[in-house]
């Protein structure tokens, strides 16, 4: 189950790299407006682009970030979830 994955994920450690990587995406989304890309997350946080992408996974599961793509192989968008949102926005690929 998610519950599983996620409590495997916190007791290896995940649990600093989560946080700094909300810390990093809440930094970047002021000076961006609210979405940031992988790319520059990444980029900002000066990690690699999986050392970024899955503590953003586990940010996911819990509630409190969005991640989606405009087109397969394009971009990764990052975003904090609106209250209220649920799973499977259909605005969101």
């Amino acid at each position: 189950s998610a519950g599983d994955v996620v409590s495997v994920a916190h007791d290896e450690g995940y649990q600093g790299a989560v946080a700094a990587v909300m810390e990093g995406f809440r930094c970047a989304a002021r000076r961006s407006g609210g979405v940031v890309t992988l790319e520059r997350l990444s980029s900002e946080m000066g990690e690699s682009r999986r050392d970024v992408y899955i503590p953003l996974l586990f940010l996911m599961l819990e509630g409190k970030l969005e991640i989606w793509q405009d087109e397969f192989f394009g971009e990764v968008y990052v975003g904090e979830r609106a209250a209220g949102d649920g799973p499977g926005d259909a605005d969101r690929a």
